[in-house]
């Protein structure tokens, strides 16, 4: 029995000592996955801004031919980018490192190289925000109209939000030390500015200005018999005339 016992202790330790170090690679695996989306993200809401200046804007940027090759490019290019500031979370100098005590992620590692990564991030977010607001302003800033429509007031209104949220999550990511409160509370609220804009800032705004995907979500969530998950290939439309 006693042998038994010992024989169990010891691969509950082995069990316990594997899975420990484990946990700590597989947090910070997240952290970094989580912030190299983030960057992608922001470069993608560039790559969308370009494409409304297209189909809102009515700008034709280059021939209809190109374009879908042009933001098939630019959307890879953009994960791209993502992929490479991932790698570089994943080497020994630098990282997203977890803090259980509390609860937050921070960029850790090698002062040098620490600073060079947290000035990459800056350096090519904050740009691509402010050249992805003016293509969004760009109708209301040139427009010969005096009242904007419904449309691009929603659009405008949207990019507004979306790069004000991310350039002040930047701003208290990297300098909040000078202006934000030394206080406990503050890392873990700026961790959870970022956890909610990396998947629930655009998702939460598309669901509030744009009526056909809110007809849907709504349809979906109340179980309408309107709705329908999958439509066949083979199923042909009912004539306007015979609608009722």
């Amino acid at each position: 029995m006693v042998q038994d016992n010992v024989v169990v202790g010891i691969v509950y330790l082995s069990v316990a000592l594997f899975c420990l170090p484990l946990h700590l690679v597989i947090i910070f695996i997240l952290g970094g996955l989580a912030n190299a989306g983030w960057i992608a993200m922001i470069m993608m809401v560039l790559v969308l801004a370009l494409n409304r200046l297209e189909v809102v804007g009515e700008i034709r940027i280059i021939s209809c031919a190109t374009s879908t090759k042009m933001y098939t490019m630019l959307t890879f290019l953009s994960w791209m980018i993502g992929v490479a500031f991932f790698c570089c979370y994943l080497t020994p100098h630098t990282g997203m490192k977890y803090n259980h005590r509390n609860f937050y992620w921070s960029l850790e590692g090698e002062e040098n190289i620490t600073e060079a990564l947290s000035d990459a991030e800056t350096y090519s977010t904050i740009p691509a925000l402010a050249i992805a607001l003016l293509i969004y302003a760009k109708k209301a800033l040139i427009s010969t109209k005096k009242i904007l429509s419904n449309q691009e007031i929603r659009i405008l209104l949207q990019a507004l939000i979306i790069c004000g949220c991310i350039v002040l999550e930047i701003c208290c990511w990297h300098w909040g030390d000078h202006f934000l409160p030394n206080s406990f509370y503050t890392p873990i609220v700026i961790n959870t500015m970022w956890i909610l804009e990396n998947g629930a800032l655009n998702p939460t705004l598309y669901l509030i200005m744009n009526k056909s995907i809110r007809r849907k979500f709504v349809d979906i969530v109340s179980f309408s018999k309107n709705y329908q998950l999958f439509v066949s290939a083979n199923s042909v439309p009912t004539p306007i005339s015979q609608n009722r």
